[in-house]
C-alpha cells in the first residue's frame, strides 16, 4: 500500500470473490508445505518489508521459487523464458515477457550485488511494483491450474520437463 499508483483505490464485489477463491487455493499451499509455501512465504516478506531493496530481494526469491529448475550459469535467462513460457501460450508475447523479467531481474542483480544505490530513487518503487505485478501473474497461473501447481511443487527434473513442455 506504500507504493504511489500501484494501489487500487476501489474493491468491487468481483474482487472479493477472486480474492476469497485464491485465498483458498493460497491456504493449500501453505498447508502442504512445498516449494509453493515458500514462494508465499518469501512474497508475503516483500509485502510487508518497508525497504525498497529488501522487498524487491523477497520478490526475485520468490520468482526463483516458482521458476527455477536448475543451477549453474545462466540463471537470468533460464527464469526469463520460464516466466515468458509460463504467462505466455504463444511465442509472439513471449519475446516481450522474458526482456520484461530479464530487466526486472537485472534491477535485482543490481540490489544483491550491491549497486542498488546506481537506480535512480524515483524509479525505485515502479521497479518494485513492476516486479510485485509480474510475482503476482505467475502466482494466479500457477494457483488457477491444478497441474501447474503439482508440476511446480515437484522436484527439479519435473520442473524442467513442465518448462520444456510449454517452451
Amino acid at each position: 500500500q506504500w507504493i504511489e499508483g500501484a494501489v487500487a483505490l476501489n474493491v468491487s464485489r468481483q474482487d472479493l470473490v477472486e480474492s476469497a477463491r485464491y485465498f483458498s487455493l493460497l491456504r493449500g499451499a501453505l498447508v502442504r508445505r512445498l516449494r509453493m509455501s515458500n514462494a508465499l512465504y518469501l512474497t508475503f516478506g516483500g509485502c510487508i518489508a518497508s525497504q525498497w531493496q529488501v522487498a524487491l530481494a523477497c520478490f526475485a526469491a520468490a520468482a526463483e521459487a516458482l521458476l527455477t529448475c536448475e543451477t549453474g550459469r545462466g540463471v537470468t535467462a533460464r527464469l526469463a523464458s520460464a516466466y515468458a513460457s509460463l504467462l505466455s501460450p504463444t511465442s509472439d508475447s513471449r519475446d516481450q515477457l522474458f526482456l520484461e523479467f530479464r530487466e526486472l531481474y537485472r534491477n535485482r542483480s543490481d540490489v544483491m550485488h550491491g549497486r542498488g544505490h546506481l537506480i535512480a530513487p524515483a524509479e525505485r518503487l515502479p521497479i518494485l511494483a513492476r516486479f510485485g505485478d509480474a510475482l503476482r501473474a505467475v502466482l494466479r497461473t500457477v494457483l488457477d491450474s491444478a497441474d501447474y501447481t503439482h508440476a511446480l511443487e515437484g522436484d527439479d527434473d519435473q520442473r524442467r520437463a513442465f518448462f520444456r513442455a510449454l517452451q
